[in-house]
């Protein structure tokens, strides 16, 4: 039996599709979008993936750049522990959850936050 498995070769991209979905729900997205850019199926499964962002004190704004190779409807809670200067809540249509922990929000940001509405998607 184990030269069979050693003569099948091992290659990723045969996973079915909802295995994929299913792996990539564990990988945090900072790790994520490196998978993106590989091919057209793993794009599309990526484009799947519900995410939860939690934005905690980078560096400077280049380091968001990974948020966005992802849709905006793939964020279902996000929370931000850092000012976001691009930060434009009306892009989030699927938010379920949203904690600003930050000590700035511009007007524009604050009236966005404070006429939007969180749906339940179960």
């Amino acid at each position: 039996m184990s030269d069979i498995l050693s003569l099948t070769p091992f290659r990723f991209e045969e996973f079915p599709d909802e295995l994929l979905l299913e792996i990539f729900r564990y990988v945090k997205p900072v790790d994520l979008h490196s998978f993106t850019g590989h091919n057209r199926r793993i794009n599309n499964v990526i484009r799947d993936v519900k995410l939860n962002i939690n934005i905690q004190y980078p560096e400077d704004e280049a380091d968001f750049y990974y948020l966005t190779v992802f849709l905006p409807n793939q964020f279902i809670h996000l929370e931000l522990q850092y000012r976001w200067k691009a930060f434009n809540i009306s892009l989030f249509e699927e938010l379920r959850s949203l904690t600003l922990n930050c000590d700035y929000l511009s007007t524009d940001q604050f009236d966005q936050v404070s006429l939007m509405t969180l749906y339940d998607f179960s």
